[in-house]
């Protein structure tokens, strides 16, 4: 591993190794003349010419630096995988600039070329924790719900924009209205001519939880003033309120009765029709002699009928027994006749063949003597001669 930068290096005396009291400049950003297309046939970061054409200088200069990481030795992998290649299932390409390749160009913290690729925030700039757009680790603890804040941990909570109550008021009316509205207008109650001309969107539909209160609201009143709508109590008229319960009382007992007797009656119908019948639980009546007579000549000769089918059905299953060993014996003799036909024609032929074999033997021998036969009739003549 190379040796790290001092303070020396950049700010010290003019030297061999750094002729300038100037440090040399570190610049992240890549000439036009420097930019370079990955060339790398068949691989993640291969970048094809035509869609080079169309990158916007920022990308060209971001898939250099992905080019060089890649497929220079200015990259390495990366000691450990950052947690977007790990997630993605991809840890083997997590590579990174080498620590002489970040001093060249002026990287302060790693980026993997996978991240820079796909334009994700890497987990190994240490500052990937507080980065544009993810959670911040100095956000407070989370606080434990309290009885009387509700469910949340705040008093004032803003319901999802799909669960916010909808105004009544078309908005092209709401426009017209005076802005901001007095406490006067902004706690009155519609009228009805307003509330014929402005219906409510979803008349039967209420406010959600957190628009609403516990209890309906009330227009508060002097103690010393009666409601308008609500006349002086009397003895007069609880009395006559009296008398309108009681009868609403006996209306509602006269009700329930004539609902009781015909529950009953409903009741005693359907036991009724679910009791069984009278014909079906009574007993069958007595048979006379000749019923009975009959009755055992009927039950004699069903028995009957049922031995003679039985007998004939066992006379059938012995005919067909015998009809089948019978064509079972005819089978096995054609079987015995056909194989010793064969091995009769196995046998002729193979004797054939030896006599055949035999005649040619002794037509040798034959011609065989007769040739020692004239050899010795010429010996025999020569020598006499």
């Amino acid at each position: 591993m190379p040796p790290k930068r001092s303070f020396s290096d950049d700010y010290g005396p003019p030297s061999d190794h750094n002729p300038s009291i100037f440090p040399p400049k570190r610049r992240k950003t890549i000439p036009a003349n420097e930019w370079r297309r990955p060339l790398a046939p068949q691989e993640w970061w291969t970048v094809p010419e035509a869609e080079w054409d169309r990158m916007q200088p920022a990308m060209k200069m971001n898939w250099t630096h992905v080019g060089r990481i890649m497929e220079t030795e200015e990259g390495e992998p990366a000691p450990a995988p950052c947690e977007q290649c790990v997630q993605a299932g991809v840890a083997r390409q997590c590579w990174v600039y080498s620590r002489e390749a970040m001093r060249r160009y002026g990287f302060k913290t790693h980026v993997c070329a996978k991240c820079r690729a796909t334009a994700n925030v890497c987990s190994l700039n240490p500052f990937f924790r507080n980065s544009v757009g993810l959670r911040n680790n100095n956000h407070p603890p989370p606080q434990s719900p309290s009885p009387w804040l509700g469910h949340g941990g705040h008093r004032y909570t803003s319901p999802a924009p799909d669960k916010r109550y909808r105004s009544p008021t078309p908005p092209s009316e709401r426009q017209h209205r005076a802005y901001p509205p007095s406490p006067a207008q902004r706690h009155r109650f519609p009228s009805p001519s307003e509330r014929e001309r402005f219906p409510p969107i979803h008349p039967d539909r209420l406010p959600p939880e957190g628009h609403r209160s516990a209890t309906p609201p009330h227009r508060r009143l002097p103690p010393h003033m009666p409601p308008p709508d609500r006349p002086a109590l009397s003895l007069d008229s609880l009395a006559s309120r009296l008398e309108v319960l009681e009868e609403q009382m006996d209306h509602m007992r006269k009700e329930s009765s004539r609902l009781t007797d015909e529950n009953g009656f409903l009741r005693w119908r359907l036991a009724e029709l679910e009791a069984p019948d009278d014909e079906e639980t009574k007993p069958p009546p007595p048979l006379t002699t000749e019923q009975s007579a009959v009755e055992s000549l009927v039950m004699e000769e069903s028995i009957a009928s049922s031995l003679r089918e039985k007998e004939q059905e066992q006379e059938q299953e012995q005919r067909d027994k015998v009809v089948e060993e019978v064509q079972e014996a005819e089978r096995q003799r054609r079987l015995e006749e056909e194989e010793r036909e064969q091995r009769w024609a196995a046998e002729f032929e193979t004797l054939r063949d030896e006599n055949a074999a035999l005649t040619r033997r002794v037509l040798e021998l034959e011609k065989g003597h007769e040739i020692t036969q004239q050899i010795f009739r010429d010996m025999y003549y020569a020598l006499d001669g």
